[in-house]
């Protein structure tokens, strides 16, 4: 049986980044209040229709742009130089809020999904477009 491409409801496509960041957490009593490294993974999804093209988007697109609007910014860098205090959760909604407005410009309406900061293997926020 062939499958035909027909209008379908919207769906989500996601890829995955890493990016390496020091930051300390001044509001924080614990050890964390000291200068320290993580490396960060990124998981967005991208929401929109099936084009005419079978993708949602090219994935080539969503590299692109991770690239300008978080890694380009925050890799081997201080995160206390971009946000007061720099918490997963406070790092993750600047960034969905970020990435959503890049999507919508640059890519015809596509909105941010959902995006996932894990800061450690087993520690991650997540954040998506009903929470905003």
């Amino acid at each position: 049986m062939r499958i035909t491409q027909e209008k379908e409801k919207r769906m989500k496509l996601f890829k995955l980044f890493t990016f390496d960041s020091a930051h300390f957490l001044p509001k924080y009593l614990g050890k964390c209040k000291n200068m320290h490294g993580h490396t960060y993974k990124l998981e967005v999804g991208i929401e929109g229709d099936i084009e005419k093209t079978g993708f949602i988007m090219d994935f080539v697109d969503v590299k692109k742009a991770i690239q300008t609007v978080v890694i380009d910014r925050y890799d081997h860098k201080l995160l206390n130089e971009f946000f007061d205090n720099p918490t997963a959760e406070i790092m993750a909604k600047s960034m969905f809020k970020e990435l959503d407005e890049h999507f919508i410009k640059e890519n015809k309406g596509k909105r941010m999904g959902v995006l996932r900061l894990w800061e450690t293997p087993t520690s991650y926020v997540e954040i998506d477009n009903g929470d905003i």
